[in-house]
């Protein structure tokens, strides 16, 4: 099974944090958001994911790697306008 995750990292409410760090990187209990939405869809049988980026992304791209870590396969797209990531889409 295969999932696309919208991870721009682009949030006006939260812009003081997000200044150094995309959205899905803020912590929730004890990992980031990133990952506890990888390893839900990982419980439900995904195994490829793509991640349409657009602020920050190499912060997400280090932390998360390849997916091998969740025995999974990773891609990364990158958008331009972080408010309309949706044309990605046709690429992926």
């Amino acid at each position: 099974m295969r999932a696309v995750v919208f991870a721009t990292g682009f949030n006006r409410a939260l812009e003081p944090l997000t200044a150094w760090y995309p959205s899905p990187l803020l912590p929730v209990a004890d990992r980031s958001i990133a990952q506890h939405i990888i390893e839900f869809l990982v419980d439900q049988g995904v195994v490829e994911f793509d991640f349409v980026l657009s602020h920050l992304p190499e912060k997400l791209e280090t932390l998360l790697g390849d997916g091998a870590r969740w025995g999974c396969r990773f891609r990364y797209h990158l958008t331009r306008d972080p408010e309309r990531p949706y044309a990605t889409l046709r690429a992926i």
